[in-house]
C-alpha cells in the first residue's frame, strides 16, 4: 500500500478502530493527493489517528471528512496538523471542520 494516490471511503461504515488502522497504512503513502472519508464515524480518536497521519502526507490536494463525528477535539487536531505542515497542494473548497473551542 506505499503507491496510494487516492482513496474513496465514502459512507463505508467505517468506525473508529478501522479509521486508526487505515491512518496507519495511510502515513506510508507519501503520494496520496485525495482522501474521502466523508460520512464515516471518526470519533475524537480516530480524529487523531487521521491527524498524526496527515503531518506526513505534503502531496494531499483533497480532504473530505465532512459527516465524520470528529468532534471539538478532533477537529482541533485535524487543523493543527494542516497547519503545523506544508500542504502547498491543498485546496479547501467546503470545509465541515469546525472547531468551536
Amino acid at each position: 500500500m506505499g503507491s496510494l494516490e487516492e482513496i474513496v471511503m465514502y459512507q463505508d461504515g467505517i468506525k473508529a478502530e478501522g479509521i486508526k488502522a487505515l491512518a496507519e497504512c495511510l502515513r506510508y503513502n507519501r503520494n496520496l493527493r485525495i482522501i474521502n472519508f466523508n460520512d464515516n464515524t471518526f470519533t475524537e480518536s480516530g480524529a487523531f489517528a487521521i491527524a498524526k497521519a496527515l503531518r506526513r502526507l505534503k502531496n494531499i490536494e483533497v480532504l473530505d471528512f465532512g459527516d465524520c463525528l470528529c468532534r471539538n477535539r478532533g477537529a482541533d487536531a485535524i487543523i493543527a496538523s494542516l497547519s503545523a505542515s506544508y500542504h502547498s497542494r491543498l485546496t479547501v473548497h467546503v470545509c465541515k471542520l469546525i472547531s468551536f473551542g
